[in-house]
């Protein structure tokens, strides 16, 4: 089994049972052509934008060859706006290198993973590994998936025990000041564990279990019950709301899946526990 594997499967369990285990597509949602030109990026186009720069930056591609990659991919307006918009996001882009930079000192070859595991041989590459730990980064704000990532690689880490290397893991992402609308870097750290090899051979058997039927598991919603029960941040994961989240009940797999019943029960209250307590167990309070 793959590492990577387990964690898409962890990541969206609905989807991988839907499109893994029964071959089904997801729908591919239809892009009609705007009438007129887009003066703000949506998020998705925002997002991807500074994925662009951050790549490119990190190539050591000049600021001004960048920008000019970026208006030809054409999801840009034309003139003075897109350079408006293009200096915004490269600003943003680079406050976060330059936060990220210290993390990745004395960085270390990647870690290999050969682990038989519950009748299975669990093989994989943790990379990202510093003397100081394993960092993860992404630009953006910090999901619930981007945590059971880091949860499965620090596993194996602490499993590994590499010689020289603090078994801490820490998941850099961005976070909004909602009244500057400034951008800040967000740290979460997870300190070593005990038992990762138990932890893993139970997150194997939830691989198992959702080859067979989806398992109840969404990460934004079960995380944050994990957290804080049925409190308000609960339900806004799961139903949406403010914000512009659309919560996860509404996503094609989720809706699929669980067609004719309610997946929000008691199975579903375990899993998360199960799931998300221990990983919340490790976390570091700043």
């Amino acid at each position: 089994m793959e590492l990577d594997d387990l964690i898409r499967f962890l990541r969206l369990p609905a989807e991988w049972f839907l499109t893994r285990t029964l071959g089904l597509r997801p729908p591919q949602e239809s892009a009609a052509l705007a009438e007129v030109e887009p003066f703000v990026l949506d998020g998705l186009t925002g997002w991807g934008l500074r994925q662009r720069l951050f790549v490119l930056a990190g190539e050591g591609c000049p600021e001004a060859e960048a920008h000019a990659l970026v208006r030809a991919a054409g999801d840009l307006p034309h003139g003075a706006a897109a350079e408006l918009i293009l200096d915004a996001q490269s600003a943003r882009v680079t406050a976060f290198r330059d936060g990220l930079a210290p993390y990745l000192t004395d960085a270390c070859p990647p870690l290999e993973l050969d682990l038989p595991l519950g009748g299975v041989r669990l093989v994989g590459w943790v990379d990202g590994v510093t003397a100081a730990g394993r960092v993860a980064y992404r630009l953006g704000r910090r999901r619930a998936q981007d945590l059971l990532g880091l949860w499965v690689r620090h596993l194996v880490l602490n499993h590994l025990a590499p010689v020289g290397v603090d078994c801490r893991s820490r998941l850099l992402t961005e976070v909004e000041n909602k009244r500057s609308h400034s951008f800040s870097l967000e740290v979460l750290e997870l300190a070593p564990v005990a038992g990762a090899v138990g932890y893993l051979a139970d997150l194997v058997e939830l691989f198992r279990q959702g080859q067979l039927a989806p398992l109840p598991l969404f990460p934004e919603t079960s995380a944050a019950f994990a957290r804080v029960g049925w409190e308000g941040e609960t339900w806004h994961a799961w139903q949406g709301g403010f914000g512009g989240w659309s919560g996860e009940s509404p996503q094609w797999a989720i809706r699929t899946a669980f067609r004719g019943r309610d997946p929000i029960d008691a199975d579903f209250e375990s899993l998360a526990r199960r799931v998300f307590a221990p990983v919340l167990a490790a976390h570091v309070r700043p």
